[in-house]
């Protein structure tokens, strides 16, 4: 007696398990089995084949522009401070203003300083940098914050402070920098790197003209 074969239609005996044209087995259970499992390969390469279409597109679709700011210390002394900034991004950027942030551990507690600079907007193109120099007696801050914390009475003194710079353990100075630019209205970027200990000009200028030793209130 003859039968059809399930995969390829042509004629065959019915006790065959395999069939001679195409080798498919003739078991109805096994025949879907397998007919299922090279469905499932199938989607899977498809699957992959779409996946590896998507990671290509990608790759090929540029990044938007937008700048990229870095910025990095370059001195501190008794006159003034000054910086390098950098636009590393593929847009142009105006920086207006800057914060130098100086913090002072003294004992189990800290002073926190903060002065905030406005200055004469600096264009930075794509791959441009700049050297910005600033004088402490040129400069009127935008805004300024001295804020000790509260769990001890240790006074701010230039001695501890001398001795910590000496160290170069219990200073730390930074600049912060706000730039703009096209889809960009409001970015910051602080200094990379820490400057330690170098910055004791800084932290005695804030704190002789606008912190705890100001000549209004030495006099008191």
């Amino acid at each position: 007696m003859k039968i059809e074969c399930h995969a390829c239609g042509e004629s065959i005996s019915k006790n065959v398990k395999l069939c001679p044209v195409c080798t498919s087995s003739q078991n109805k259970i096994i025949f879907f089995a397998n007919s299922l499992n090279g469905l499932g390969s199938l989607a899977i390469s498809a699957l992959s084949l779409i996946v590896a279409f998507i990671a290509l597109y990608f790759s090929q679709v540029a990044a938007p522009a937008s700048p990229k700011i870095e910025v990095q210390v370059d001195r501190f002394d008794d006159t003034g401070f000054s910086f390098f900034i950098s636009n590393l991004g593929t847009l142009p950027t105006v920086v207006r203003d800057l914060d130098l942030k100086l913090s002072l551990v003294q004992g189990d507690g800290m002073h926190r300083v903060t002065a905030g600079f406005s200055i004469v907007p600096t264009q930075l193109q794509p791959g441009e940098s700049r050297l910005i120099e600033l004088e402490y007696s040129s400069f009127v801050p935008r805004y300024t914050l001295w804020k000790a914390s509260d769990d001890y009475d240790e006074p701010f003194t230039l001695h501890f402070l001398y001795g910590a710079a000496g160290l170069g353990l219990n200073l730390h100075c930074q600049v912060d920098v706000y730039f703009a630019s096209r889809n960009y209205p409001s970015n910051i970027e602080e200094s990379s790197g820490s400057v330690n200990g170098t910055c004791s000009s800084a932290m005695k200028w804030y704190a002789e003209n606008i912190g705890p030793l100001r000549a209004d209130e030495i006099t008191k």
